[in-house]
């Protein structure tokens, strides 16, 4: 299987991980019970950076390089395909209801009027959401990407992608998303010591 796809699927699996911990938070918060703050402004603000500014970004050139396959080779049957997935939509709706769940978590925790509960359907809505996401990516558009896109489809993948890592400064932006990662992987480490 292709390195890009592989590495993208090893990203769910990451983000499956963090899901459960912002599940169990979202449960606290709902139920009253003590939650831990730390954690989920840490889960906020990386749902909120890391998969948008990398993963997504990745994803939506594979998915450009599809939409132009298919439409090469199938012609009408393509946009048969955006009407059932598409992918760049998906991406900028779970950006903003991520933004939105951040803001609600700086709200909580800097004691303004946000309803706890409130903050628990947000979380929740997101977690399906972003989980419903997911599978359809595992379940449609890996398969087709993995069954349409040529050798030279994936070259002038690694080009575009390389192209907008010098364009948009992305190592800095991948330092800052790496250091989210890693403090919800302490946090979460810590939370299970």
């Amino acid at each position: 299987m292709n390195a890009i796809v592989e590495a993208l699927k090893a990203d769910h699996e990451r983000y499956q991980r963090y899901i459960s911990a912002f599940e169990q938070e979202a449960t606290s918060l709902a139920n009253g019970d003590l939650s831990d703050h730390a954690l989920i402004r840490a889960l906020a603000e990386f749902f909120a950076t890391l998969p948008d500014e990398l993963h997504h970004r990745t994803e939506d050139v594979v998915y450009l390089q599809l939409a132009t396959r298919l439409s090469n080779d199938l012609g009408d049957q393509s946009e048969h395909l955006h009407a059932i997935f598409d992918l760049k939509n998906d991406h900028l709706e779970l950006a903003a209801f991520a933004d939105t769940f951040r803001e609600g978590v700086a709200e909580m925790i800097s004691g303004e009027d946000l309803p706890r509960r409130e903050l628990a359907r947000l979380c929740i809505e997101y977690i399906r959401s972003f989980r419903t996401h997911m599978l359809n990516e595992e379940v449609h558009f890996f398969p087709l990407v993995v069954e349409f896109l040529s050798f030279e489809d994936w070259r002038e993948v690694d080009r575009t992608i390389q192209g907008l890592k010098l364009n948009h400064g992305s190592e800095a932006r991948k330092e800052t998303a790496q250091q989210l990662e890693h403090q919800v992987s302490m946090l979460l480490d810590k939370r299970l010591n």
